[in-house]
């Protein structure tokens, strides 16, 4: 055969051809498939560090206290003190405002006991009526600062402001449930 070639130089071309284009072939399929898998491997990996990102970032720290409450309130059994706390939220108020040096507490009435209802039940609370004076994003920190506090059934109600000469007044309400 090899006889047969020498003698027929253009079907030895022929042939030398095919074989340089089937080898070529493999190798640029088997570069192909490499390339194949090295992509596939980065889009695992992109896959993966998408997944650990949506973890942590949109899965914030929770307050287990709070949720458990959240919980229990969704279950007809909110979790809330059994007494009023008139020492602590009296503390409380006052390190906020220590804490808000543009705030200062005015006037703090007496509470008052009234009534609630959180999830078709009616539980005692106890009215806090609140009067500071200071700068109007100081004042609206500082009512976040009593609502996020740890107090878990405290709420800020019937909140106005008034603007005064150099500052601003807020009168709020804080209601104080209890079991």
């Amino acid at each position: 055969m090899i006889e047969w070639l020498r003698q027929n130089p253009r079907v030895t071309a022929v042939v030398a051809v095919a074989v340089a284009l089937l080898i070529g072939c493999i190798v640029l399929f088997l570069q192909w498939q490499s390339a194949q898998d090295i992509q596939a491997e980065r889009q695992k990996d992109r896959n993966n560090a998408a997944d650990v990102y949506l973890r942590t970032s949109l899965n914030p720290d929770y307050d287990v206290a709070g949720l458990r409450a959240e919980e229990a309130a969704l279950l007809g059994k909110p979790e809330f003190p059994t007494e009023f706390p008139v020492l602590g939220l009296s503390r409380y108020l006052a390190t906020g405002e220590d804490v808000f040096s543009d705030v200062d507490i005015v006037e703090m009435g007496p509470s008052s006991k009234v009534t609630r209802p959180v999830g078709g039940k009616t539980y005692p609370a106890y009215e806090t009526k609140v009067t500071v004076e200071g700068e109007l994003t100081s004042i609206i920190s500082f009512l976040e600062y009593v609502e996020e506090g740890p107090y878990t059934s405290i709420m800020v109600e019937d909140v106005e402001f008034k603007a005064l000469e150099g500052g601003w007044q807020g009168k709020f309400t804080i209601v104080f449930i209890t079991q």
